[in-house]
């Protein structure tokens, strides 16, 4: 594939980072930090507004689940749909429901003064969520890195989520977390990759349908 053509096909990519970028500039330029920071709360509209955004994803998911017309798909669609669910629940902070700690720490499951039933159901899950990424990693990064190289769109919107995603983590780990428009900067990249995460979905799906309309075609 051509720079140019490359430039093509991922112009839905690239018109969702542009859009980003422009809305946060105009987040920046136009509100006071006291209304940007209750936006971005976690009941904020910003932050609710993300979640909504991944479970679109994962209902996109279940479709395509659905859809699949053989057992290595349906086993696929299955790993990617519980990925994308804890991914869903992560953003929430479904654990305040029982616990101020996050299940993803280890601190958690060392914490004499949580309920063992509560550390072993939260463990539970989350071997379960880490032998989904598994199981996806392991039977498909070399087609992955392969259709990255070849610029393919599904995977540019795939590795753009991983990489927003990664980046959101950064600033809130770091003192860019202490700043406000660092704040911002996590929330706007976190809303990025969540919109990301439908493109790539979304884009495969619609690879899915051009070339079943091709193969009718040619019948």
């Amino acid at each position: 594939m051509t720079d140019t053509n490359a430039l093509q096909e991922n112009r839905v990519n690239i018109l969702w980072f542009t859009l980003m970028l422009i809305v946060y500039v105009l987040y920046m330029s136009l509100l006071s930090p006291d209304i940007g920071d209750e936006l971005i709360r976690d009941t904020g509209f910003v932050s609710v507004l993300n979640i909504l955004l991944i479970l679109v994803a994962f209902i996109f998911s279940i479709s395509l689940l659905f859809k699949a017309e053989n057992s290595s798909l349906r086993k696929t669609f299955i790993a990617l749909t519980y990925v994308i669910l804890i991914y869903a629940a992560r953003e929430a902070d479904f654990h305040r429901i029982f616990t101020d700690e996050h299940t993803t720490r280890w601190k958690f499951y060392v914490n004499s003064e949580i309920p063992f039933a509560q550390r072993g159901i939260a463990g539970s899950i989350m071997i379960v969520f880490f032998l989904a990424a598994a199981y996806l990693v392991w039977n498909h990064f070399l087609a992955i890195w392969k259709t990255l190289l070849e610029k393919n769109p599904i995977t540019i919107a795939f590795f753009l989520w991983g990489i927003t995603l990664f980046s959101s983590q950064v600033c809130d780990k770091t003192i860019l977390n202490d700043i406000y428009y660092g704040r911002v900067l996590e929330e706007f990249l976190e809303f990025t990759a969540a919109g990301y995460a439908i493109l790539a979905i979304h884009q495969y799906s619609c690879r899915n349908k051009q070339n079943e309309k091709t193969l009718d075609y040619g019948d």
